[in-house]
């Protein structure tokens, strides 16, 4: 097993979703984020997403929509405000 497997082994939640709950695989969520399957494992295994395992001892990981789209809200946020300030600092240079 890879250690980044093992990482989300152990980081993921051992209980149940909430019912009502929507979920995506790593795969839809790196979609989401525009990010690398790895990138969003990684994240995972950092805690900044929470995964669960659907069936035990199995390989999918399936998260919560609500919050991959919160986190995707969030890491653009930063890349949206510089990239209008660059956008302000053009138009003052062109005048």
């Amino acid at each position: 097993m890879s250690s980044t497997a093992s990482i989300l082994a152990t980081s993921a939640p051992a209980s149940q979703p909430p019912p009502g709950s929507l979920f995506m695989t790593t795969g839809d969520a790196a979609l989401v984020l525009c990010m690398s399957d790895r990138s969003v494992r990684n994240l995972v295994a950092r805690g900044q997403l929470q995964a669960f395992r659907p069936c035990i001892g199995g390989r999918k990981f399936l998260l919560y929509a609500a919050e991959v789209i919160a986190y995707a809200r969030t890491a653009q946020k930063p890349a949206h405000d510089a990239a209008m300030a660059n956008v302000q600092r053009l138009r003052a240079l062109i005048g």
